[in-house]
């Protein structure tokens, strides 16, 4: 009997290896393009005039006045999200002090499948000075390939994927270098 049901476990095991390997799905690519999406317009004032938004409940990325968008994929139980969300803000930071990059990019974090009071604690805990967007049905992840997070792309007006990265961002003053030059 423990040998039937060794050799079951065993069979179904296998079988399963296919669909574990593809369960990250194919994220979007440098070079891909990523199709308009209407993103749900964040609830706090203070990120709704960052990004230049009235009383949209929505908005595409062409409605912003922005040449490209750095946005950032994370997860609320995403142990290298919370580890580098110092450095997010610091980029942040970097990027709105800029006189060339404040008029040309516009950064914000998604957080698929997190609810609202799970993104008000990213918030307060990261001490996020940016938006952090819901995706609470993951629509934007399914959109761009399901990636695992935290999961990095700089997208042109048009929708040109400049740069994709998964993983924690590279160092910061190379980062911003690489930004700059992408946004020239």
């Amino acid at each position: 009997m423990n040998k039937k049901i060794f050799i079951c476990f065993f069979i179904c095991f296998f079988m399963s290896i296919p669909v574990l390997s593809f369960s990250s799905g194919n994220p979007i690519k440098t070079g891909e393009i990523l199709e308009e999406f209407f993103f749900q317009a964040p609830d706090i004032q203070k990120d709704k005039d960052y990004l230049g938004l009235g009383q949209e409940d929505s908005f595409l990325l062409k409605d912003l006045d922005a040449d490209f968008f750095l946005i950032e994929v994370v997860g609320a139980y995403c142990p290298v999200c919370h580890a580098q969300s110092a450095e997010i803000n610091h980029l942040f930071n970097r990027i709105t002090r800029d006189e060339v990059l404040k008029e040309r990019v516009i950064m914000f974090s998604i957080a698929p499948g997190s609810t609202a009071m799970e993104i008000e604690h990213l918030r307060s805990s990261w001490n996020a000075p940016y938006p952090i967007l819901k995706d609470y049905e993951y629509d934007f992840h399914g959109h761009m390939g399901n990636p695992d997070t935290p999961y990095t792309i700089i997208v042109s007006r048009d929708g040109q994927v400049m740069y994709a990265h998964l993983g924690r961002i590279p160092e910061l003053n190379e980062f911003m270098e690489k930004i700059s030059r992408i946004t020239e």
